[in-house]
């Protein structure tokens, strides 16, 4: 059987083990300088690549991806690096331009450009994270809590949603759960920053047994809140505690052993708390 060995690209180059998430229905997206090349996964052959994408008249790089149905979403920075000059990346107020681009995955061409600015230096622009999240939107996050966007991944549409967090979104992406970090409040609000339901206060939850956090997953209705250590009892002890826009109530489990919440995640129909024992044994318990 032909086809890419991961293991073996994983091997040539740091670059290909990170670019093992963005693999799409038959291609694999990799980044290359300030380029894409998209890789024909049952062939192992390069199918279409971007050359230039970053389209830099000086230093530029493509500095993430998100792979998002038809579109692979690429970041770049482009900043002027002088000539016989060390380099200047981390030079406080150096002007920068930060980017994102929406290709087709399956020829390359651009559907979409936006320049955003955001940051101190460019080396802040090429440490940005890009995830592909639920409802056709991908999040683009910086370092340092600089801010959060959230952005159409067909159409290039931006929310900034400044220093808060996106814990939560609809099937089409219209309405987006927030975790505003200003006020430790949970809303659901839309696209233009409206707020439709909520806010709920989650200060009084987390200093109530919740100090060690164990994580938190937005939901349509509120915030589960997981516990970080889950103590061994005679009774069933809390694991997590629900603090909803209509109800709130603690979510009990019979733990036998002290365990340690390790991550929280949402899945369809339910939470899911993944967890290691005070033996190192691993496990996960669901929530619905």
């Amino acid at each position: 059987m032909s086809g890419i060995d991961f293991d073996q690209r994983a091997n040539e180059h740091a670059q290909f083990r990170e670019a093992l998430r963005w693999i799409g229905e038959g291609e694999w997206f990799v980044r290359e300088g300030d380029s894409v090349i998209a890789y024909d996964i049952s062939s192992a052959e390069p199918a279409w690549a971007a050359p230039g994408l970053a389209e830099c008249s000086s230093a530029g790089s493509v500095d993430d991806l998100a792979v998002h149905g038809n579109v692979v979403v690429a970041a770049f920075t482009c900043f002027e690096q002088p000539q016989d000059s060390e380099s200047v990346a981390m030079t406080e107020g150096w002007e920068f331009t930060s980017g994102l681009v929406g290709v087709d995955s399956a020829t390359g061409e651009q559907v979409w450009r936006t320049e955003q600015n955001i940051g101190s230096f460019p080396d802040v622009s090429r440490q940005r994270i890009l995830a592909a999240r639920v409802g056709g939107i991908v999040s683009v996050s910086y370092p340092n809590g600089e801010g959060l966007l959230v952005v159409d991944a067909n159409t290039g549409e931006e929310t900034d949603l400044g220093a808060a967090e996106l814990l939560w979104a609809n099937s089409d992406g219209s309405r987006l759960g927030v975790w505003d970090a200003l006020t430790d409040s949970y809303r659901i609000q839309d696209r233009s920053g409206e707020a439709e339901t909520g806010p709920v206060a989650l200060g009084e939850a987390r200093t109530d047994s919740l100090a060690d956090d164990g994580g938190s997953v937005g939901l349509e209705g509120g915030v589960v809140l997981a516990e970080g250590d889950v103590r061994s009892g005679d009774d069933p002890v809390r694991v997590a505690r629900f603090e909803g826009f209509d109800e709130s109530f603690d979510i009990e489990w019979d733990a036998g052993s002290t365990v340690q919440i390790d991550q929280a995640i949402a899945v369809p129909g339910a939470v899911v708390l993944s967890y290691t024992d005070e033996d190192g044994r691993s496990g996960v318990i669901g929530l619905r």
